[in-house]
């Protein structure tokens, strides 16, 4: 951020540090425990696992053997990479973070972000449920009007799938849908060679969100596999105790909703605040990523963009 004065940089800096000590008190009486991540990773590593995202972003270190580092762009892959070899059967951790992110524009300089975020790992219940009570808990007790939309990856991977693409079709794609892009949805449709099976639920695919109940009207429509069918049915268990919940109305469902990181592979969520058009929040559900390390667990959380969070709380 741009400072006009010093005065101003310590107001920014005592407010940051508020909101910081207002977090950590609330996950921490929910029983996480803070970790430091890792500055650097692997960049063959990353870009493999994140097929979409743009390699020219990433911060790249050259290391003495040659081999490329990147500054870390994500945390969440950072923090497994750690904790899961050292993991026991049957253990669960919950866990929490302050950390800055890492990116680069074309031209610009080093963009630092500062992200607040939980990981819960190992747990056999529905950890889904916690760290979604957990995200609406956060925004109650700093008074903001918020929207949360919840998806599910499977199903739209599993369309996808079905779809049989290529690799570099299976990327458009994903990034078209990313970026709610109607028309090059049609015209990905129209010119891309593409089995025939779900290219109506396709076209309409933008059309899957709003409430659950007028969502399973539509899906109702086509003909979907069984793992879709699954991913429907995780998202009926979960509105069913969410229903519960004092914001049920804050909470909204789209199926096109996709992450900016490839590993996630169920529940999806994202959190608005009122006044901010881009997600202030993001977070799901990625327990395949823990089977690269040797054990596949229940891992379920959320990074929340900290910057965007400090101007609303104390500009309201």
């Amino acid at each position: 951020m741009q400072f006009t004065s010093m005065k101003e940089e310590l107001k920014y800096l005592n407010q940051r540090y508020q909101l910081n000590q207002k977090l950590e008190l609330i996950v921490y009486e929910k029983g996480y425990i803070k970790v430091e991540p890792d500055y650097f990773e692997p960049y063959d590593w990353f870009v493999n696992m994140n097929k979409r995202v743009d390699r020219n972003s990433l911060v790249k270190l050259m290391n003495n053997d040659g081999s490329i580092s990147i500054l870390r762009p994500d945390v969440t892959s950072n923090i497994i990479k750690q904790v899961i070899p050292r993991m026991g059967d049957y253990e669960t951790l919950k866990m929490f973070y302050l950390a800055t992110t890492f990116s680069q524009k074309p031209g610009k300089k080093i963009e630092e972000t500062k992200q607040f975020g939980v990981e819960y790992l190992g747990n056999p219940g529905d950890s889904d449920i916690e760290i979604i009570s957990l995200i609406m808990l956060i925004f109650e007790s700093f008074n903001q009007q918020f929207l949360l939309e919840i998806g599910h990856q499977k199903f739209l991977d599993t369309m996808i799938k079905d779809l049989n693409l290529s690799n570099d079709q299976e990327r458009k794609l994903k990034s078209i849908i990313y970026d709610k892009n109607y028309p090059d949805l049609l015209k990905f449709i129209d010119e891309e060679a593409m089995n025939s099976k779900y290219i109506s639920l396709l076209s309409h695919i933008f059309e899957l969100q709003g409430s659950l109940n007028d969502i399973l009207k539509q899906v109702e429509l086509y003909k979907i596999s069984p793992n879709m069918i699954q991913a429907v049915e995780e998202l009926k268990a979960l509105d069913i105790n969410l229903s519960r919940s004092n914001n049920k109305q804050m909470i909204t469902y789209d199926l096109s909703l996709i992450s900016k990181y490839d590993y996630y592979d169920g529940i999806t969520f994202k959190g608005y605040l009122q006044n901010v058009p881009t997600p202030i929040l993001s977070g799901g559900r990625y327990d395949q990523m823990t089977k690269q390390f040797g054990k596949i667990l229940p891992a379920t959380g959320f990074s929340l963009n900290l910057t965007d969070l400090i101007k609303e709380v104390f500009s309201s």
